[in-house]
């Protein structure tokens, strides 16, 4: 894993390199979980999986229908090969 922060900005950039997995011709899915303590962003983040634009996630919520889940996990699962980002509202 390699973490960049910048002098000019409150933003840090990580790369997570992934080795060790088979390469047997059979699809495989990654999963990483992470949490920030300290990152106040009411449960608000973006994510991007196709290159194109960032989408907004609030988590436990969805724009178009009432959200009601006993699964946290699977409910917030968003597939994110291209960025993902998390604001921090009080900074």
């Amino acid at each position: 894993m390699r973490i960049r922060y910048y002098d000019e900005s409150i933003a840090s950039e990580w790369e997570v390199y992934l080795g060790g997995l088979p390469n047997d011709g059979h699809g495989r899915e990654v999963t990483v979980n992470w949490q920030a303590n300290e990152v106040n962003n009411n449960n608000t983040f973006y994510t991007d999986s196709n290159g194109l634009e960032m989408q907004q996630r609030i988590l436990n919520y969805r724009p178009s229908f009432n959200f009601s889940s006993f699964e946290q996990t699977s409910g917030n699962y968003y597939p994110v090969n291209s960025a993902i980002a998390a604001v921090d509202e009080t900074a």
